[in-house]
């Protein structure tokens, strides 16, 4: 318990400064919230501790140093105020502003875009997913009977078969919203994006 002193003080912190600025609803979203993060949190733990035990020591302290200011001011702060602003066509400090500001505002900016969004993280999560899957050489397998199966040691066989499949559902996507023809260029690019990423 000691290792997580420091951790169970700025909780509570955080909680007592959600009850004091918002009530008890907010209380309840930011324990929420809170159960979520480190719930998702865990498994990025165990995948890192893995990676981790094969670096030499002075990169594990950098591993940990910038990778928490990166996983914690970056990518839980500073990309999706990022996302939003290049989706939106606004500047990052306008959006930053409205986000602090107008909550309001900023959501209505956020559902304008969202197409844009999950078109992004989905193609992102579609690599994710196929480096995964086609990955024949892992011991562990989830669903051995697709894991294991013919089509998916053939398939693994080429290295460009990610990007094969990816382009694939790419362009399917763009025949798919050519009939909103901003729509249809603006979320293309947006997954092409992610895929490049």
């Amino acid at each position: 318990m000691q290792h997580f002193k420091g951790s169970l003080i700025i909780t509570a912190l955080g909680l007592t400064l959600a009850l004091y600025i918002g009530g008890v609803s907010a209380l309840y979203i930011v324990a929420l919230l809170a159960i979520l993060e480190i719930s998702l949190s865990f498994d990025n733990a165990v995948v890192n501790a893995k990676v981790l035990e094969n670096m030499e020591e002075k990169w594990q302290e950098r591993f940990i140093t910038y990778g928490m200011l990166i996983a914690v001011f970056g990518m839980r702060f500073a990309f999706p105020i990022v996302i939003v602003a290049i989706a939106s066509g606004s500047s990052i400090g306008e959006t930053f502003t409205l986000a602090l500001n107008d909550s309001e505002s900023y959501h209505t900016q956020l559902l304008n875009v969202e197409q844009l969004i999950f078109a992004f993280g989905g193609s992102f999560l579609l690599m994710v997913f196929l480096n995964f899957i086609l990955d024949t050489e892992r011991e562990e397998k989830w669903i051995k009977s697709i894991e294991n199966s013919k089509i998916i040691t053939r398939m693994s066989q080429s290295s460009s078969m990610q990007m094969i499949i990816a382009l694939l559902v790419g362009l399917m996507l763009f025949i798919a919203t050519t009939f909103n023809e901003t729509l249809g260029y603006q979320v293309t690019v947006a997954y092409f994006t992610g895929v490049l990423l």
